[in-house]
Parts: C-alpha cells; structure tokens; sequence
C-alpha cells in the first residue's frame, strides 16, 4: 500500500471586499489571501474498493459533505480511474472559522492523490479540479499570498507577506458563510477595503503600512450576528497588534505582531483562556509532504 503525509495550512484575509453579484447570482469578491504556519495533517494511502474517510474529531462529517472525500472523488473522475483510498485527517485548523480548513484538506488530498499516481495532472488541470471543489480550494493548493478575485478561485500571485507573527483567537460558536452573505444584503454604508492600497504596502514590504490598509467589510455583519468576535478582536487589541481583524466570514479574529515577545505574550496569556488560540507565521507555500 502506498501512502503520504501532507500538511495543508490555514488561511487569512489580509482585505476582503465585495464587488457585487456575479452572473450566477454569487457575491463576488476582492481579498488578499495569505497562508499561515498553521497546518491539518493529512495521511493518503492507496487501498481497498472504497473513499474511506477519518478524522479525529467526531462532528466532522466522513462522506461526500467533506471537502477531502469530495476532492478524493472528482480525482479519480477525473484522471479516470476507480481505485479505493484511506484518508486520515487530523484537524488543528478550527472549523467554522473563516480559515479555510475544509477547504486545505480538499488541496491536501489533491495534491498527495497526483503524488500518489505519479503526477498526471499538470498545474493547470489540478487549478481546474480545484475550482470544482471550492472556491478557496486553488489558493489553499498553492498558497503564499495572493489577489483573489471571481468567488475566490481567481488568482493571482502578489509579493510574500513581510515577516511577522500572527495570532489568530477563535471563539466558541460559528458562523454560516452562507447566513452570513444573506444578512450582508441587508446591510448599507459599509467600509470598503483599499485592496490597491495594500498590494503597494506588499510590495515595498512595508508590513506597518499593510496592516493600516487591512479591512474586512463583513466585520459588522458578523459583529451582530455573534458579538463574542468583536469581543475576541477587543481582547486582542489589548496586546497592541499593528493590526486585529476577522478572517474570512468568522469567526477567528487574527492579530499582527512584528515583535515576536509581544506576539508570545498574547498567545501565552489568551491560550489559558481559550480552546483555539494558535500562533503562526505567513508562509509562502500552499500544501507540503510532511
């Protein structure tokens, strides 16, 4: 039997912005995506006559509802074969988050399953089966940091993230993207990003300046869907980040450090007080063998 490991890492928005609808009646978006040092773990191995999905945490649903069954599918859809798979994945990305958990195990097995077989698809066509899978799921593949436009799937590539620590806090309770973008509509006069802003703070590396353009226009739709964010981001900016903000839909909220001591500080003192709270660095990689 053969098998491989791989560590497929989290996700934040550094801006998210949204355009409008899309043809199809979808909101489409502007964000700046960058992966952080946070990582699922998942084990791939070639066996038996069936999509046998594990993970360790037990709410987490084992069939075509996970994003890591369904990418294991529409892998063999597409390369044309049918062959049985055991897929063990461990969580440490929070669920519900706005981190792209599920959708870094949807890369994840992509990537170990066209290892596993040698290779048969090309860059492209693994962009292709991704887009399939999820809207985040290209950028979770390659990672680094990126402009994405479209649903999410629209990439392209910008300067690495400056160097910095990244504490991200996520609270109890979750929030539906979907529930989220329906009381979104319902809102008015919100804050818009300065994407372009942000894209020249990357490129002079200047992370002080970044940090100033950072804006997630769903912060007060989610804020009154579930306060305990807003009440996370005001524990965070306690520890005087140069930046607090939510990631994606929610519900973690993440903090910018360009002191580490600091960053260690904050991590230190809010992991005793809560369940998810994790320190992390970008990373310029999307999915790696372990």
């Amino acid at each position: 039997m053969k098998e491989i490991s791989v560590l497929c890492p989290a996700k934040i928005n550094l801006t998210l912005d949204v355009l409008g609808l899309t043809d199809g009646g979808y909101h489409e978006i502007k964000s700046i995506m960058q992966t952080v040092s946070l990582y699922d773990e998942i084990s791939v191995a070639i066996g038996g006559n069936k999509i046998d999905l594990h993970t360790n945490l037990p709410y987490v649903p084992r069939d075509e509802r996970n994003t890591a069954y369904k990418a294991a599918k529409l892998f063999f859809e597409t390369v044309g074969a049918t062959y049985g798979v055991r897929i063990n994945v461990k969580k440490v990305i929070p669920v519900a988050a706005g981190m792209a958990g599920g959708s870094a195990d949807g890369a994840g097995v992509v990537f170990a399953l066209n290892m596993l077989f040698g290779c048969p698809l090309s860059n492209l066509e693994i962009t292709e089966l991704c887009k399939k899978i999820g809207a985040d799921v290209p950028f979770c593949y390659f990672g680094g940091t990126a402009l994405a436009g479209g649903i999410g799937e629209k990439l392209s590539a910008l300067p690495s993230m400056p160097d910095c620590s990244v504490v991200t806090v996520k609270p109890r309770g979750g929030l539906s993207a979907g529930e989220v973008y329906k009381t979104f509509d319902t809102f008015s006069d919100l804050s818009h990003p300065d994407s372009e802003k942000a894209i020249a703070a990357l490129c002079r590396r200047d992370l002080h300046s970044l940090c100033e353009s950072m804006e997630n226009i769903f912060e007060p739709v989610c804020f009154s869907m579930l306060p305990v964010i807003k009440s996370v981001k005001d524990e965070l900016l306690r520890f005087s980040p140069l930046k607090a903000l939510m990631s994606g839909s929610g519900s973690s909220v993440f903090a910018i450090f360009d002191d580490a001591d600091a960053a260690s500080r904050c991590h230190r003192e809010l992991a005793s007080r809560f369940d998810c709270c994790f320190i992390a660095k970008p990373t310029d990689k999307g999915v790696i063998i372990k």
